[in-house]
C-alpha cells in the first residue's frame, strides 16, 4: 500500500512540473505574440511610407523629365532656325551698308518694302529661341523645389524594404496586400533607377544649350545693330517684340518670365498628371484593417432597415452620447492621475497657441497687413524648427506604442496565458499533491 502511494505521489510531482511547463511556455508566446505582431505593424507602416514617399518623388521628377524633353527637342529646333536667322541677318547688314555706299541705288524705305518678311522672319525665329529658354529657365526653377538626387530616395526606400524582409523572410505567410507592397517597394526602386539615367540624359542635354543662349545674344546684337542702320525705317515696318537688348536684359527676361509663367505651370502640372496615371500602379493601396475600419465608418443603412420615428431616432442618438460620455469616463479613469497632468498640459499649450494667435491678428491689424523682418524671421525660424523635427522623427523611425502593448498584454491575461488564470486542472493537481503529502 505504501508502496502504491509512494508511485502515485510521483506521478503527481510529474503532472504538477509538466503543468508548470506548459503555463510558461504559454506566457511567454503571449508575450512573443505581442511583440511580433507590433513590429510586424511597424516595419509594413514603415515600407508603405517609404513606397508612398517613393511614389510621389517618381511621379514629381518624371513629369519635370517629360516637360523638360519637350522642351529641350523644341529648344533645339529653334536653335536651329535662329542660327540660320543669325546668318541670313550678316547678309542683310551687309547688303544695307552697300546700299548706304551706292549715291544711285535704292531707298531704305524702297529696300525694307522688299526685305520686310525676310527680316521679320528672321525676328520671330530669334524670339521663339528667346521664349524657348525662358520657359527652360522657368521649369527648371519649377522642379527644383524637390531634390534632383534620387539617390538618397532609393536607399531610404532599399533600406525600409531589406529591414522588413529580413523580419518577415517567409513570403507564404504574408498577406496579399503585404506581398503587393513589397512587390511595388521592388518596382519603385527600379524605376528610381530608370529616371536617375533618364536625368542625367537630360541634364547633359541641358548643359549643350548653353550655346543657344550665346546665339540669341549675338545674333539679338546684330538685329539691333541692323535696325539701327535702318533707323525709323525700321521702327515702323518691323516688330522688335521678343528682342532683348543686352542694356536691359534682366527686366525684359523677367517680363517674358511673368506672361509665360501660367503656360509652363499648366504643362508641367499636364505632364505630372500623365506621369500620375503612369506609374498608378505603385501607389500603395489601404491596408486590410484600415479598409475594415473605414467600411464600418462608412457603411449605409440597409435598405430593408425599418424607418424609426422621431421620438425613436432622438432617443437613439441620446443613447449614443451616453455611451460615449461613459466610454470616455472609463478611459479617463483607467489612464489615472497621469491623464489629468497630461490634459491640464495640453490646456495650457492650447491657451498659449491662442494667445499668441491673438497677439499676431493684433500686430497684422495694426501693421495694416504687412510683413515685417521680424515676422518674417520667426516664420524662418519656425519652419526651421519644424523641418528638424520631421528630419529626427523619420531618422527614428517608427516607434512602437509602448501603453497599447501593455493594454494587449492585460486584455489576454486573463484569457489566453494558463500561467496567470486559475486553472481548475492545476487547483486539482495541487489538492491531490496535498492530500499525497498528508497522508
Amino acid at each position: 500500500m505504501t508502496t502504491m502511494f509512494t508511485q502515485m505521489g510521483r506521478v503527481v510531482y510529474l503532472l504538477v512540473l509538466l503543468q508548470c511547463c506548459v503555463c510558461a511556455a504559454d506566457a511567454a508566446d503571449v508575450v512573443r505574440d505581442i511583440s511580433t505582431n507590433e513590429l510586424s505593424k511597424a516595419d509594413v507602416d514603415q515600407l508603405n511610407n517609404s513606397v508612398t514617399k517613393a511614389y510621389e518623388h517618381i511621379v514629381h521628377t518624371a513629369g519635370c523629365l517629360s516637360a523638360l524633353k519637350g522642351d529641350v527637342e523644341l529648344c533645339k529646333k529653334n536653335t536651329e532656325h535662329a542660327e540660320t536667322a543669325a546668318k541670313d541677318i550678316k547678309v542683310l547688314d551687309k547688303k544695307i551698308k552697300e546700299l548706304e555706299e551706292e549715291t544711285a541705288g535704292e531707298s531704305k524705305e524702297t529696300w525694307m518694302k522688299g526685305n520686310k518678311d525676310r527680316m521679320q522672319g528672321n525676328i520671330y525665329a530669334i524670339s521663339n529661341l528667346t521664349v524657348s529658354l525662358v520657359d527652360m529657365h522657368i521649369l527648371l526653377d519649377r522642379c527644383k523645389v524637390r531634390t534632383w538626387d534620387l539617390k538618397g530616395e532609393m536607399e531610404g526606400l532599399e533600406n525600409a524594404r531589406e529591414r522588413f524582409l529580413k523580419e518577415h523572410p517567409n513570403e507564404k505567410q504574408q498577406e496579399p496586400e503585404v506581398k503587393k507592397l513589397v512587390e511595388n517597394s521592388n518596382k519603385a526602386i527600379q524605376t528610381l533607377l530608370n529616371l536617375r539615367k533618364e536625368l542625367e540624359y537630360v541634364v547633359i542635354e541641358i548643359e549643350t544649350l548653353r550655346s543657344a543662349g550665346t546665339l540669341k545674344d549675338n545674333a539679338s546684337r546684330e538685329l539691333m545693330a541692323l535696325s539701327e542702320t535702318l533707323g525709323e525705317v525700321a521702327k515702323h515696318e518691323i516688330d522688335m517684340e521678343g528682342i532683348m537688348v543686352e542694356d536691359d536684359d534682366d527686366e525684359q527676361f523677367n517680363k517674358m518670365a511673368a506672361k509665360r509663367i501660367d503656360d509652363v505651370s499648366k504643362k508641367l502640372e499636364e505632364a505630372k498628371a500623365k506621369a500620375k496615371e503612369e506609374f498608378r500602379h505603385l501607389e500603395p493601396e489601404e491596408l486590410v484593417e484600415d479598409k475594415k475600419e473605414s467600411e464600418v465608418e462608412e457603411q449605409p443603412p440597409r435598405d430593408n432597415e425599418v424607418t424609426r420615428g422621431p421620438g425613436e431616432e432622438k432617443a437613439r442618438e441620446t443613447h449614443k452620447v451616453e455611451a460615449k460620455e461613459e466610454k470616455e469616463t472609463e478611459e479617463e479613469q483607467a489612464k489615472g492621475p497621469n491623464a489629468t497632468m497630461e490634459e491640464k498640459v495640453e490646456e495650457g499649450e492650447t491657451e498659449k497657441k491662442e494667445n499668441e494667435n491673438g497677439e499676431v491678428a493684433g500686430r497684422e491689424n495694426n501693421g495694416g497687413g504687412k510683413e515685417t523682418k521680424e515676422s518674417r524671421e520667426e516664420t524662418f525660424k519656425e519652419g526651421q524648427e519644424s523641418v528638424t523635427a520631421e528630419k529626427e522623427k523619420e531618422a527614428k523611425g517608427p516607434q512602437i506604442d509602448v501603453a497599447h502593448e501593455i493594454n494587449a498584454m492585460q486584455e489576454r491575461d486573463s484569457s489566453n496565458s494558463p500561467a496567470l488564470v486559475h486553472s481548475p486542472l492545476l487547483l486539482l493537481l495541487l489538492c491531490v499533491l496535498s492530500c499525497t503529502l498528508v497522508c
